[in-house]
């Protein structure tokens, strides 16, 4: 086998196994199987800008609907620099966290802490409002996809 060949071979020896050899989340994912949306630790990072195809003032969350467990937690993020507030008392059913407001502040983030006890909160379907900045109009409206406790 001539010198050209052998260098072709490993090169393509060497492309085939770096993959398998040096994980990245492009390759890996958590896949089917893991029982990842059950896990008890599990936190959501949920982000939040305003709808760039909005005329009225509307805000976009990257999931506006998740079915959440119980210790699960829900992260917001100011995606771009404004200040937001989420209320679940603009809901119908109160707020399957211990607080019923959580203020994002500019370019930052705010945790809801974990989905509360069967006891404290019954599974069911959670709607909220989300706020820009001092606004008395919501930017996403409680009747906007919302959270499922089970």
């Amino acid at each position: 086998m001539n010198k050209n060949r052998i260098w072709i071979l490993v090169t393509l020896g060497i492309a085939l196994v770096f993959p398998v050899g040096c994980p990245n989340k492009a390759f890996v994912g958590p896949g089917g199987g893991h029982h990842y949306g059950i896990q008890p630790a599990r936190e959501f990072d949920v982000s939040i800008y305003a709808d760039p195809t909005s005329t009225s003032g509307g805000c976009l969350l990257d999931w506006p609907v998740a079915t959440l467990w119980r210790n699960q937690t829900v992260t917001w993020f100011s995606d771009d620099g404004l200040q937001y507030t989420i209320d679940f008392t603009k809901g119908q059913h109160g707020s399957p966290f211990q607080n019923t407001k959580f203020t994002v502040p500019a370019g930052g983030n705010v945790s809801s802490g974990p989905v509360q006890s069967q006891q404290q909160v019954p599974d069911g379907y959670y709607d909220f409002a989300v706020y820009m900045g001092s606004a008395t109009t919501p930017c996403k409206d409680p009747s906007d996809p919302g959270y499922y406790v089970r």
